[in-house]
């Protein structure tokens, strides 16, 4: 190995060890931030902090190594673009999902469709959107994947998209994640979507479609709990 090809792996190994400490110290700070919702003004402002939280600690690294955000639309011709990828994968996977849905929910759970609530779908969305979803994906596929990608690229492609260990890296943190906060058994589940969740990152540079996808996911799911029963 020469000087130059010790030097990248050197580096890589510090942009390794740095994105993982960011992701666990973040993680510490957002448990906290859970355990004090016995002070009423935390618990009414908990979502606002954790999303203040998973926007500002990558800025402020990225900031330190005067890094530019790699991971928005630069243009109005690429929104739309990684709009359109939105909707195109949300056409494609969500009538799936509903269909294992219902027969998931009759077999072991004996909940039926009973159809036509939609109470509170608007609030839910814009709470989703800007408090959950955005924030999310800029910490996890924004900042996260984009600093794993950097340590081992993205050498294989996967419909149409580059992609590399990064992807499933950051997957398995985001599910992880969500037990460090709250353990529920489900939550090793959170890992398939999360792997849509960064292709569409890679598919489009941008985590605008990743961001609106996991939005409609969490707003499918507020629907599934008021309309089986």
């Amino acid at each position: 190995m020469n000087s130059t090809e010790f030097a990248k792996q050197s580096e890589n190994q510090n942009i390794f060890r740095q994105t993982l400490w960011v992701w666990f110290l973040t993680m510490v700070a957002t448990r906290l931030l859970f355990e004090l919702q016995r002070v009423r003004f935390f618990k009414e402002n908990l979502a606002l902090f954790t999303a203040l939280l998973l926007i500002y600690v990558p800025l402020g690294v990225l900031w330190y190594r005067k890094e530019k955000l790699p991971f928005f639309d630069p243009s109005l011709n690429q929104f739309a673009r990684s709009l359109g990828w939105f909707l195109l994968t949300a056409l494609l996977v969500f009538p799936v999902i509903e269909f294992g849905n219902r027969y998931f929910l009759e077999i072991f759970f004996h909940q039926h469709y009973i159809g036509g609530h939609w109470r509170g779908i608007s609030r839910v969305a814009f709470f989703h959107l800007f408090l959950i979803a955005l924030p999310e994906e800029f910490f996890y596929r924004g900042f996260i994947q984009s600093q794993l990608n950097r340590v081992w690229g993205r050498p294989w492609k996967f419909l149409g998209a580059p992609i590399g260990k990064g992807l499933l890296i950051t997957a398995f943190l985001f599910a992880l994640s969500h037990s460090m906060i709250m353990l529920r058994w489900w939550h090793f589940s959170i890992f398939f979507p999360a792997l849509v969740f960064g292709w569409l990152r890679e598919r489009t540079n941008s985590i605008t479609a990743s961001a609106l996808f996991q939005a409609l996911c969490n707003v499918y799911s507020y629907w599934i709990v008021i309309n089986y029963r």
